[in-house]
């Protein structure tokens, strides 16, 4: 079929049944459950965090009458996010939840498993560091005189890194006049 069943049970009535020598045998009806089976994972896209804030992020298995209740596994957790639980319970929607924190910045992947069966796939995980907040305060700028056109276009496409407090910052977009 081109569809996934809908139902727990399928009968298949048997009528006007012949042996394999010809011979009329009796009607028969037979009755079997219909298992749903997991086929695939839902959209997986990468998982981008950030450090020290949490972030929840809904992983699916398809289709949604074979995995609710299942349990979704989380594996391969390393050092640069935590997660709050490393399995979770299906949903009826076929979707398990999970929370997660970075921890430090970098790349990685986690290992998804849905247990009982072979269904697995590895997600990209991409954790970016913490925002800074404003500056609030800077003593002295001192300004730059700028001598040529190399120079001026050299200054409006760089990044420039600003330390302050002991913090770095970054700036772009800086104005040239």
């Amino acid at each position: 079929p081109t569809s996934n069943f809908a139902v727990n049970n399928l009968t298949i009535n048997f009528g006007e049944i012949r042996s394999y020598a010809g011979v009329p045998m009796q009607a028969k009806t037979e009755t079997a459950s219909v298992v749903a089976e997991i086929k695939n994972f839902g959209q997986v896209d990468t998982l981008h965090l950030t450090v020290d804030q949490n972030t929840q992020r809904m992983f699916y298995a398809l289709p949604q009458m074979a995995s609710e209740g299942k349990t979704m596994i989380l594996d391969n957790v390393g050092d640069l996010f935590t997660v709050s639980a490393t399995s979770a319970t299906i949903a009826a929607n076929g979707g398990a939840l999970f929370t997660f924190t970075g921890k430090m910045p970098g790349t990685t992947e986690l290992h998804l498993i849905v247990e009982g069966t072979s269904l697995e796939t590895y997600v990209p995980v991409v954790v970016a560091p913490a925002p800074v907040g404003p500056i609030t305060n800077i003593e002295e700028v001192k300004p730059v005189e700028v001598k040529s056109d190399k120079a001026e276009k050299f200054i409006r496409n760089s990044m420039f890194y600003i330390r302050h407090n002991g913090k770095c910052f970054t700036a772009t977009g800086v104005q040239v006049e």
